[in-house]
């Protein structure tokens, strides 16, 4: 094998490895209110997580490995009080939720108004709030 190739080769498979190796997690919060339980269905392409349901103020969470070929997507639906919203809680390429010393630096807190990202920066913790998906519950 000619040596520009096998080390073009050598660097695409270590790519891959340490790609495969990486965790990402997700964790959710429920805020919704004092004595409002959160009911919430995850799953992806390839995984269903199940049904979960969290008091005020708890969390639910999971990890995964990124998809080898084609995006990771990972998608929810949040029941509480009657409303049903759904929302893509992890999206490769728009998400960065990785585990640290067994810490995960992805959070996503489901208010009434819309879930917010919290996550990690160099210099601190930002928030964004993010518009739910349209209602899967019709």
């Amino acid at each position: 094998m000619n040596q520009p190739y096998f080390l073009l080769f050598i660097q695409l498979l270590l790519t891959v490895t340490l790609s495969l190796a990486q965790k990402n997690c997700v964790q959710i919060y429920n805020e919704l209110g004092p004595g409002v339980k959160l009911t919430l269905h995850c799953q992806s392409a390839d995984d269903d997580l199940g049904w979960h349901t969290i008091s005020a103020g708890q969390i639910y969470g999971f990890s995964f490995g990124e998809r080898i070929i084609g995006k990771t997507l990972f998608w929810c639906r949040f029941q509480w009080n009657g409303l049903c919203r759904y929302f893509d809680v992890y999206k490769s390429g728009r998400d960065r939720c990785l585990y640290c010393s067994d810490k995960c630096y992805c959070y996503w807190y489901i208010r009434p108004n819309g879930p917010y990202w919290h996550y990690k920066l160099p210099f601190g913790w930002n928030e964004t709030r993010f518009d739910w998906n349209p209602d899967p519950c019709k």
